[in-house]
Parts: structure tokens; sequence; C-alpha cells
């Protein structure tokens, strides 16, 4: 199985086998966030594996931002431009400040990115309506490719 992998877009970063895109100039709030990068197929970065993070801890040094992880009430969920959003079940955590998940606040269910902390633990949670900076990300696969 061959997957063909376009180059990104004007104003997209390469990343293995996804486009990424930093939106640091106008923050957003976590839901206008959502709907601007799925404007352009793609979805709020997620965070799922040490490359990944390591990743994102060299790419962001200096600002916070919104991660794809949310609390709907019942459970943590990543919203990678599917439906429905997928349940959190990933080992790799990076909850501060202890590594442990908090437990549901409807008043902070959204999860951004901290990169002022020192260490891995890096994923705070805040409220779904604050602005903040965001990334998007999308696979460099192109569904329109003909053969």
């Amino acid at each position: 199985v061959y997957e063909l992998r376009k180059p990104c877009d004007e104003g997209w970063q390469e990343s293995g086998q996804y486009c990424i895109r930093f939106e640091y100039v106008e923050p957003q709030s976590f839901g206008a966030a959502q709907s601007f990068c799925s404007s352009f197929g793609a979805y709020l970065v997620d965070d799922l594996n040490a490359p990944q993070h390591a990743f994102l801890r060299k790419q962001a040094k200096n600002f916070n931002f919104w991660l794809g992880l949310y609390n709907n009430g019942t459970e943590y969920l990543w919203d990678r431009g599917r439906n429905p959003a997928q349940p959190f079940n990933q080992t790799a955590q990076y909850w501060n400040p202890d590594g442990q998940m908090p437990a549901y606040n409807a008043s902070s269910a959204c999860v951004y990115y901290d990169s002022t902390v020192d260490g891995d633990n890096t994923w705070r949670v805040d409220n779904c309506h604050t602005y903040r900076p965001f990334i998007c990300q999308r696979h460099r696969y192109d569904p329109e490719y003909e053969f």
C-alpha cells in the first residue's frame, strides 16, 4: 500500500505525514479555532505521542495554544476532524502539574498546551471561551490525486 503525500500548501509546515499551520496572530476561542481549522480540511493539533510532543515543544516555545482535546462532561475526547470525536485512550499523557488527568469542570473543559512549563507536563485545562493561539493539522495525503 502506497500513500501519496503532496507538499504542504503555502503557510503550512511539513511535519512527517502532516501539514501544520500556526495561528498566533489572531487568537480564537476553542470552538472558533476548531471552525477555522475545519475550513482548511484540518483540525486542532493533537499531541498523541512522544515525537509529536517533541515537535510541538521545539516549534512553539513562546506561546500557549489550543489542542484538539476537550471534555464533553463524560470523558475527554480528541477532535481529529472525524465525527464522532475519538475517546481519549492514549498512553502518552502530558497533564500539568502532576501527569494526572483532571476531573471534569464545566468552566474548564478545553485543553491547551502550555509552552512555559519546564518538563513534559504541558497540558492544562481552561475555559473554552478563552482566546488562545492555535495550531491546525491536516494529513498530507491527497484524496484528490488521480493516477
